[in-house]
Formats: structure tokens, sequence, C-alpha cells
């Protein structure tokens, strides 16, 4: 059955039975006494937010983590009732609002927290935060030196609440495990320090999806997981866990044209046919995800054979050649992310030819790529 009729055919399917798998398998990694985080900020790396943190929630997660506050109240006004974290802080004027979506905020300076104190005082109600520190991200977050000077003046505010204290790993997926090591140990310093001045941490955090697959010395009472859960892996380790690609990207040839040879393909004739050739057009372009950044290098998968990508990656459309694919043929499904036959073109691939990470391959399938959800 065609999913989508009467529309452009791009689409990306999200398999919500394999973001399951992945959820399960992470939790019977970690054992019992430590909660799961699903980080969902960026329309849950472009997965769909709502759907993700709904299948989740079912699964049994315990946490949510955004960026930002709207996409929290996003998820509240869609019914998610886990409790949600926004790593971002909340900025002037939103203060309100997160207390009203009850919306937990990663708090770095004082001025942040007086606001949401005043705002709570207001509203009638208790404003829940999370301490950040800055143990080596160099980015958001308190130094560790001055969490007790900080927890102290905290403590002054009225209708403000300690909810825990997290930090940021900036390394965890690399070989080197030396510097993560040494923004855990001032983490864990911190947190002594902490509670040696009589503050109770509910909940302590610095593992994301790295740390909480390889380092069971790091992950405290909560890991915070990203890419796992989507069935992707990040840096140059080996994964521990067994996780599958929740997101398929695919297309379908609208177009079909043979070429001679020293025909110019694209915008400023990147490329030029060396011998007759079959050209496909494909419906998708830079503003779809189809980085620009694979033109003339990246790959995609027609009749389960890969077909190169040829000339520039253009807003709207990119072009292929189907010249060795026999049979190929206007109407037929095209992968651009995932698997076709015994091939599999992968976030990781993908990244690797653009001399970028698979955050970016996967957050950038834009909005107008419609989401289908299997499973």
């Amino acid at each position: 059955m065609d999913v989508l009729a009467g529309h452009r055919p791009t689409w990306a399917e999200i398999d919500l039975g394999a973001l399951s798998r992945n959820f399960r398998v992470l939790r019977k990694h970690l054992g019992t006494g430590v909660r799961i985080l699903a980080v969902v900020k960026a329309d849950a790396y472009g997965h769909g937010a709502v759907p993700v943190a709904s299948r989740l929630e079912t699964e049994g997660v315990d946490a949510f983590g955004v960026a930002m506050v709207e996409e929290g109240i996003e998820l509240r006004e869609a019914d998610i009732g886990r409790p949600i974290l926004v790593f971002g802080g909340c900025f002037p004027g939103q203060e309100e609002l997160a207390l009203q979506y009850d919306l937990t905020i990663a708090v770095s300076s004082l001025e942040t927290l007086e606001a949401l104190s005043e705002a709570a005082v207001g509203m009638d109600r208790h404003a829940y935060y999370q301490l950040k520190l800055d143990t080596g991200m160099g980015r958001l977050g308190v130094s560790p030196e001055d969490a007790v000077a900080f927890l102290n003046e905290a403590k002054k505010l009225p209708n403000i609440r300690l909810d825990g204290v997290l930090s940021h790993l900036s390394s965890a997926e690399e070989q080197d495990q030396s510097f993560t090591d040494l923004q855990a140990k001032r983490f864990d310093e911190a947190i002594a320090d902490i509670e040696a001045a009589g503050f109770t941490i509910p909940i302590r955090h610095i593992a994301n999806s790295a740390a909480a697959v390889h380092r069971d010395d790091i992950r405290h009472d909560l890991v915070r997981a990203g890419l796992v859960l989507y069935g992707i892996t990040s840096g140059s380790r080996r994964s521990a866990v067994s996780v599958e690609p929740v997101m398929t990207l695919k297309t379908r040839i609208s177009f079909l044209k043979t070429v001679p040879a020293g025909t110019p393909i694209s915008y400023g004739r990147t490329h030029v046919t060396e011998a007759e050739s079959v050209i496909a057009t494909l419906p998708i372009g830079y503003a779809d995800g189809m980085q620009r950044r694979l033109s003339n290098k990246g790959r995609v998968l027609v009749r389960g054979l890969s077909a190169p990508i040829v000339g520039s990656v253009t807003m709207d459309s990119t072009l292929i050649d189907v010249t060795g694919i026999r049979g190929a043929r206007v109407g037929d499904e095209v992968v651009v992310l995932g698997s076709q036959g015994d091939e599999r073109v992968s976030a990781e691939e993908v990244a690797a030819e653009m001399s970028t990470i698979p955050y970016v391959v996967v957050c950038s399938v834009g909005k107008r790529v419609p989401r289908v959800n299997l499973g």
C-alpha cells in the first residue's frame, strides 16, 4: 500500500517497535537501580517527539529531557505525564510557563533561580530545579568549586526546591577516556562537597548514551539516553549493546533520463558523465535532510543496489546514476537512510561521508518530510 497516495513521495518511516526494543535492551543492560531519562529534544532527534515520548512512556521510561521550555510544553499538551527536564534552562518571561506545565529547569545562574522563585511565589506553588555543573564542557553550568556557595544562596529563595545535580560529558564517545574520567572525578567531588554541606540530592546524573552503555562506574541514579534509543552509535567505540535504527528515510524515482557522454549534471556542472548514463531524479533535497555535502559522493539504494549521487544536491531534488541498475523505473522506492535488501545506508556512514556526527544526519530531516509511524 502506498502510504503517501496523493502526496510527494518522500517520507520517513519511524519504527516505534524498534524504539521499544532498544529501550528494553538498554534497561536490561543497566540493570536495576538506574533510571532512564529519554532525550527527546529537537523533535526526538528528528523522529517525532510526541509519538516517541508516548511510546517510551508506555514502556516505563522514568523521565524526558528537552532543550527548551517550548519542547516541554509540546509534550505536556500531548498528555505526557513523566517528569520533564529542560536542559537549556528557561529564558526571561518563561518562568510562569515552566511552572504551569510542571517542567523541571536545569539552572546555571542565580538570576534564573531568582526569577523562578518570584514566579513560584506569585503562583503559590513550588519550582523544582536541577543544578547544572560545568565539569569540562565549557558551556552552561556552575563551577564545581562554587556549587556549595550557589546552593547556600539558593536556599534563601522562597518556593524553590532542589531536584537534582547534573553535568554534561564532552568526550564520552572517544576511545581515550581520560577526560571523561576527569569530568567524572570533578562531578563526584562536587557531589561529596554538596552532601557534606548538608544538602540532600534527590537525583544525580552525568552519563549520556555512550557513558550509559560503556561506563557502569558513572551511571549514578539516572542516565540520559539519546542516540542509543534511536539505534545509532557515535564515536570510535564499538557499542556494548545491540540496537536497531528507528528511522528509515525514503523517496521514489520521479523522472528518468538517458544522457550521452559529456553531459553536465546539476548546478555548477560538478559532474560530467563519462559515458552514456541513466540519470534519475529524486524528489528530495537539502531542505529535506539530503545534505548538500553528499554531492558527488553519497549513495542511495535502488532495487537493493547502491546508486551514487551525481552532481550537486539541490534544495528540492537530487540526481542519482542508475545506469548499472537493471529495470530501474519511475516510481521505484529509494532508500536514502536505512536498509533495502542486503544493503544498508546508516546514519553513521552518511555522517562519515560529510565529516560530521550522526546527530546531524537525523536531526536535519526537515518538517516537510512526513513521518509514518510503524510498529
